[in-house]
């Protein structure tokens, strides 16, 4: 060729901390009937390319990156040519250089040290960890947590079967489940400076707290249950004057479901309402307003990633008129009959029962016929409608996933 025509650019790198180097190119400068790419990489200290090169290869359009594998730390020159022809039928090649660094040395390992770790340690869900009353167990934490009961284990049943009179057998009725109960057994090390914080989160009454936990397989690996202290033990005994403080506590959960400890929130869009007043050709679902135009429900996909049921909270905001929430895949439906102004929000606890409009109780607006619903495990779809389509009215829903 008359004329030698260069790739437009050539640039090469180490791979992370490795022996290898990646080398990448720019197209040709301007238009040639290019067939492949000719790249070679040899140690900067061997002047010559004749015959010097650690490796050679061909690589054929349109690639343009190359990865090869160096024999160790040190400088490395690299080349990239055109190849137009067969045989030996090239242009001039573009060169570069590469330093490859030695892998930096791996840190000293540091062994723990109880003495400088305290129980109040903020809880980050890794694996084998729990949390309660503000005391960290397990991980980094001087308590050993050392066996969990109760987390896996059906609870008790509450059964409602009646007796049959003068005849063998019961009636039977709906079964409820009661209580869960958990235990923990504890290693409390270094007593002087920890049990304290221990003793103090493990107070037996008061109000449920959460106790959240990351045990693999269990609530998805990181799991909540709101539960309070029944009894506590602890034994002074040889192991605690070496610094080692056995602790077992039980606790007793009202409501037994095991819940993802983060919670999921979405939006619940209301109808769509559709221009003027033509109904057909109609899509479904459709709803009507009072004034005749045609309104597109919004349906909402809702997931429980659970293995029960779990009851949501909706938050509904105003404008609305006569709102209800219809849980699509059950035909369950929960209606409201009052008037909600701009702004003003009405909550809905399904669980508690609760309906609060700016904190006051007004559970006397659910209607007849309204059922109160859960979420069952899986996808769920769920509905906003109201007698009025207001601009700017929704709902919000917050759940949980859960597990028995």
């Amino acid at each position: 060729m008359a004329d030698d025509i260069y790739v437009s650019w050539v640039f090469a790198e180490q791979v992370a901390a490795s022996n290898a180097v990646r080398v990448s190119w720019g197209p040709p400068e301007r238009d040639t009937p290019a067939l492949a790419h000719l790249v070679y990489i040899k140690p900067s200290t061997q002047s010559s390319w004749s015959g010097g090169e650690l490796q050679s290869l061909t690589v054929p359009m349109p690639a343009m990156e190359h990865t090869f594998a160096v024999p160790g730390p040190g400088t490395y020159d690299v080349r990239v040519r055109i190849r137009y022809g067969a045989g030996t039928s090239v242009y001039l090649g573009r060169d570069t250089a590469v330093a490859v660094e030695p892998p930096p040395p791996p840190p000293p390992p540091v062994a723990p040290v109880w003495g400088d770790e305290t129980v109040q340690q903020p809880y980050e869900a890794q694996s084998w960890t729990a949390e309660y009353g503000g005391v960290l167990l397990g991980g980094p934490s001087p308590v050993l947590l050392e066996e969990v009961s109760g987390l896996l284990d059906a609870p008790e049943v509450r059964s409602s079967d009646k007796e049959l009179l003068q005849r063998d057998g019961l009636v039977p009725g709906v079964d409820y489940l009661g209580d869960r109960a958990i235990t923990l057994e504890m290693t409390v090390l270094d007593p002087d400076r920890n049990l304290s914080d221990v003793l103090a989160a493990f107070v037996p009454g008061g109000s449920e707290r959460p106790f959240r936990f990351a045990f693999p397989g269990v609530a998805g690996s990181d799991g909540v249950v709101n539960c309070r202290v029944r009894k506590r033990d602890i034994k002074i005994d040889h192991m605690h004057v070496a610094g080692a403080a056995k602790v077992v506590v039980e606790m007793a959960a009202t409501d037994p479901r095991l819940y993802a400890n983060r919670e999921e929130m979405a939006r619940v869009e209301p109808p769509r309402a559709r221009e003027g007043t033509r109904l057909f050709p109609a899509r479904f679902p459709l709803r009507l307003r009072k004034d005749g135009a045609q309104v597109y429900a919004a349906r909402t996909s809702l997931t429980n990633r659970g293995n029960t049921e779990t009851w949501p909270r909706f938050k509904l905001v105003g404008p609305l008129l006569s709102p209800a929430i219809e849980n699509k895949g059950t035909g369950q439906r929960l209606a409201f009959d009052l008037r909600l102004p701009a702004g003003e929000v009405l909550e809905v606890d399904t669980l508690r029962r609760e309906v609060l409009h700016s904190g006051a109780n007004v559970f006397g607006s659910v209607t007849p016929g309204s059922e109160w619903f859960s979420f069952a495990p899986g996808p769920n779809s769920v509905e906003l409608e109201a007698k009025q389509g207001y601009e700017g009215m929704f709902a919000e829903a917050r759940w949980r996933s859960a597990w028995l």
